[in-house]
């Protein structure tokens, strides 16, 4: 792959896909689509000038906690837009080396991220999934009747800079890109020497390559086992052999300065993993009828490729699949749980996308109410997910109940808005219609909340309810917003007549390379399209 194409496939990817599967998607996201040459542009000139355009413009990241489950979190960071893409420019030009070491796809072991680039669909992995990876362990389960299931312990985060930086000369490369790579890492983590960036596809490839040392001994020890991501199933004919695997796997990950999880590393049975997968184990004598709704759910693949062939025959089966299962019954028993089974929910929430406009209306008021959120509160960013993707289709009933249990968020002060990831996620509804009291409301958060995952949306949330009264106040303080506020406000200028035109035209030369290729696409979107994207 060339530099030219790295660059080009890694702006498609970020057009087609956005940045993480963490954050909502940046402005940035638009221009790879709209300006993608000029975006080629400023990526070729970073890479000619890589050490000086790091100093006069290092990347300005966002961090935030992401929830897991009730009462846990991990530590999330958003990259600076332009160096996430040149970031994944320079992984794609190694990542064709890294999947040439990796253990064959075809034998069936790992099943995380195989490098499969399509510059046509912007996709850079093949199919393999998850539910594969859980499939071929219960298949496996039934030629050995003992399963090691093993899990790295907070994997992204401990991942070594200097042993990914190893495996990358190892590659034999003759460029510099595997210390440009690690000088980048360097900035993410702010000067710490171990961890990714969590949630997008160049670490996800870093992260393969990182553990293959440990995939390759354990392949060429001849010992059993199949992995996704930081999770291994290995197989044993006894209990013995079963720790002796353990002890050899963890002192294989010591090696890589990774460790197992303790409370999720544990020695099963072959029928114990297999009772443990029953939404997964499918056998031919299976009776769909037969099964419960969360089994079939659960057994569906919600994954639709837009540009295959036969999108449309594949999504009105998707739909016909969906229609025979009681979606909103699944909801209402999660929901009367304490706590809900995360994979089921998820799974439910993709799956309302695909009913018909006239049976999504009980599954989403459902989901509204204030007490239902409160349960669901490990998948509240995936819920506000669905009602943005949803939104134009919602009848006014529903619109007004999201508005009233989002107000009534705000005025109860509730926990789930106190995770930023979570608010963010819900500005992107709550800024869909205009109220005085939804602006009272967000004047007040920008004034609160000093995080620019924040305070960018409410500053497109505020332009495209033509809140020119309080951008007015905000332009005189355009030097001290974050890169983030900034870009938000390129946008929000030319929405505000001659008061934003003489402005740009006042402080266009000033702006960063990556801000004028914003406040270019946003002039040119502007002659055909007037909604603020939100």
């Amino acid at each position: 792959m060339t530099p030219d194409e790295a660059f080009r496939l890694a702006a498609k990817n970020v057009a087609a896909f956005g940045d993480t599967d963490i954050f909502p998607s940046p402005l940035d996201r638009f221009p790879c689509a709209d300006k993608i040459d000029e975006v080629v542009k400023a990526l070729e000139e970073i890479d000619r000038t890589f050490h000086q355009y790091l100093a006069s413009h290092p990347p300005e990241n966002i961090n935030a906690l992401a929830p897991l489950g009730y009462t846990a979190f991990r530590w999330a960071t958003q990259i600076d837009p332009i160096w996430n893409l040149y970031y994944l420019a320079l992984v794609l030009l190694v990542a064709e080396s890294i999947e040439a070491k990796r253990i064959p796809e075809t034998e069936r072991t790992v099943f995380s991220y195989r490098f499969r680039p399509d510059p046509n669909s912007a996709h850079l992995f093949g199919n393999s999934t998850w539910r594969d990876y859980k499939k071929r362990a219960i298949e496996m389960s039934h030629t050995y009747p003992i399963v090691l299931v093993a899990d790295v312990a907070e994997f992204y985060p401990r991942v070594s800079h200097h042993k990914l930086e190893n495996e990358l000369l190892r590659l034999g490369l003759t460029t510099d890109y595997p210390k440009r790579i690690k000088t980048l890492f360097s900035k993410f983590s702010q000067t710490r020497s171990y961890g990714l960036p969590i949630g997008g596809p160049a670490s996800r490839i870093l992260a393969e390559l990182a553990l293959n040392p440990v995939d390759t001994f354990l392949h060429r020890k001849q010992i059993p086992f199949c992995r996704y991501v930081d999770d291994f199933h290995i197989f044993a004919n006894s209990q013995q052999e079963a720790y002796n695997h353990l002890a050899f796997l963890a002192q294989l990950l010591f090696n890589e300065g990774l460790s197992l999880q303790k409370t999720k590393t544990r020695i099963l049975t072959a029928k114990e993993l297999r009772d443990a997968s029953t939404y997964l184990d499918f056998t031919e004598t299976d009776d769909p009828s037969e099964l419960p709704p969360e089994a079939r759910l659960m057994r569906l693949s919600l994954r639709y490729d837009p540009y295959s062939p036969t999108a449309e025959e594949d999504y009105e089966s998707l739909k016909d699949a969906v229609s025979s299962i009681d979606i909103v019954g699944i909801l209402s028993r999660e929901i009367a749980k304490s706590n809900i089974d995360t994979q089921i929910t998820k799974q439910a929430i993709i799956a309302i996308r695909a009913l018909a406009p006239e049976h999504r209306g009980g599954a989403v008021q459902a989901l509204l109410k204030p007490e239902s959120l409160e349960t669901l509160a490990p998948v509240f960013s995936n819920i506000m997910r669905l009602f943005r993707s949803l939104y134009e289709d919602l009848d006014e009933k529903t619109k007004d109940l999201a508005d009233k249990t989002m107000i009534g968020l705000f005025n109860e002060d509730s926990h789930l808005i106190h995770i930023d990831l979570n608010l963010a996620y819900l500005l992107k509804v709550f800024g869909q219609r205009r109220s005085s009291e939804k602006e009272t409301i967000l004047i007040k958060l920008y004034d609160d909340n000093q995080s620019p995952l924040i305070r960018k949306e409410i500053i497109l949330i505020m332009t495209k309810w033509g809140a020119t009264y309080w951008l007015s106040n905000i332009l005189g303080r355009f030097d001290t917003l974050s890169k983030w506020e900034r870009k938000a406000f390129i946008v929000a200028a030319y929405h505000m007549n001659d008061e934003g035109k003489h402005w740009l035209d006042h402080i266009k030369l000033t702006l960063s390379p990556d801000q004028n290729i914003v406040r270019k696409w946003y002039k040119e979107r502007m002659k055909l399209i007037k909604e603020v994207p939100l």
